[in-house]
């Protein structure tokens, strides 16, 4: 786990989780990120867009990152029958997914009890 932050600035610190994939880097937000509004994922990630984008360059760019520096914001699904949701960032601005990301994701979510793993 990693801490984020910019005390001098004071921006509260955010806690993430690096995962790797085929070697391509994947941070994801466990922690710090302010409250997301918006009641569909597209409402959400234009929120964020909007009001937050700093926080998103804080998590993607250097010193803390890199060009290769992909990330995930978990929020509360706008689906019941979801058992997650996540914006994508990257170092341009915000995607609509990322097959790498997903794949760290699947990972998270077993190590972390949000669905169960199954044998195949």
């Amino acid at each position: 786990m990693a801490t984020i932050s910019d005390k001098q600035m004071g921006q509260d610190p955010i806690e993430t989780l690096e995962m790797h994939t085929c070697c391509e880097p994947v941070r994801i937000v466990l922690s710090g990120y302010p409250c997301i509004e918006g009641d569909t994922i597209l409402e959400k990630r234009k929120f964020v867009s909007k009001h937050l984008d700093n926080l998103r360059a804080r998590l993607m760019y250097e010193p803390r990152g890199s060009s290769a520096m992909y990330g995930v914001i978990p929020v509360k699904p706008d689906l019941l029958s979801a058992d997650l949701a996540v914006l994508f960032i990257d170092t341009e601005g915000y995607a609509t997914m990322c097959g790498h990301a997903v794949i760290a994701l699947g990972r998270y979510a077993i190590d972390h009890g949000i669905v169960a793993g199954v044998a195949p």
